[in-house]
């Protein structure tokens, strides 16, 4: 990385608020603990773990919820671990809720490209608006028809 990069980047992380630096630590944590979560316990039980100590509130307001998404984005570049769409997605699912928003996991599933594998993405959404990716993923990648909700149906089984 070049040196000036270097140096903006380290500014923009100084200035940061108190309460952006508690959520980027708490990515910066959540991270790691959620990528060993998916590998030894799978989506389903890592989810209804998260959701134990985590319970969604009222909020849906998209505006406030972006600073927070973007400092799990921030986190994720820098740590050690690179997460996927699934483990960044949960690890703001999770934060979301912490602070009384009521997001919604969606995974969605897209056609291949350039090879014969369907492709799958995970984001997240509040209020029906993509809160941590483009606002028009679900046209690359449809969505399941419900949110992957733990405790819930299909998921269940």
């Amino acid at each position: 990385m070049p040196r000036d990069q270097l140096s903006r980047r380290l500014r923009a992380v100084r200035d940061l608020s108190i309460t952006e630096w508690i959520v980027l630590v708490q990515a910066a944590i959540g991270i790691p603990i959620v990528i060993a979560l998916l590998r030894l316990r799978g989506l389903k039980d890592t989810q209804q773990l998260l959701a134990r100590i985590a319970k969604p509130g009222p909020r849906n307001d998209v505006g406030a919820a972006r600073p927070i998404v973007r400092m799990i984005t921030i986190a994720g570049s820098f740590g050690l671990l690179r997460p996927n769409c699934l483990q960044r997605s949960l690890v703001a699912w999770t934060i979301l809720r912490r602070r009384s928003f009521d997001p919604q996991l969606r995974i969605g599933v897209g056609p291949p490209k350039g090879g014969p594998d369907l492709r799958f993405h995970a984001w997240v959404e509040l209020g029906g608006q993509v809160v941590n990716d483009r606002a028009d993923i679900a046209s690359e990648f449809k969505p399941f028809d419900a949110a992957v909700v733990p405790g819930a149906g299909a998921f269940d089984r």
